[in-house]
């Protein structure tokens, strides 16, 4: 499951070495909401300058994490992509929705790489009908080597 946490803290700021508020958002692949906060929090602490808090974590309807070759990618895109199916039995077209996010320096590489690396494993028709820009800063995928971390 992944979950979406946004955190408020203090950061340094690079341009007059002042700690600055921030809320800040990152995607979390977790069990639990409990631990999708722990691991936002453990992170996050070495960066914060002061105190740091989950204010919100949520749960997100995700199909799949796409990440693009380009070093320079710095924002996270989500994609609805709605999968066109044919029911035979009622005789109708049947969409559903899918969410894909996927890592890009624009939105025009996001479109590229989500149908050049995801979208061509896929043997059913499809339609983009929306792409949107995230607050995502970044994404802490899961690992046993994390959980084992006391």
């Amino acid at each position: 499951m992944y979950f979406l946490c946004k955190i408020s803290t203090e950061k340094l700021s690079q341009q007059d070495g002042i700690a600055h508020p921030v809320n800040e958002t990152y995607l979390v692949d977790a069990l639990t909401f409990a631990e999708a906060e722990t691991r936002v929090l453990t992170e996050q602490t070495p960066f914060a300058s002061g105190g740091i808090e989950v204010v919100t974590c949520q749960k997100v309807k995700l199909t799949g994490l796409v990440n693009t070759q380009n070093e320079a990618a710095d924002k996270w895109y989500k994609v609805k992509v709605m999968f066109v199916n044919y029911d035979e039995e009622k005789q109708k077209e049947k969409r559903i929705a899918n969410y894909f996010y996927v890592h890009a320096a624009s939105l025009p590489e996001a479109l590229k790489t989500l149908q050049e690396e995801e979208m061509k494993n896929w043997q059913t028709d499809y339609d983009i009908v929306a792409v949107t820009d995230t607050p995502i800063m970044d994404v802490y995928l899961y690992s046993p080597d994390t959980q084992n971390k006391k």
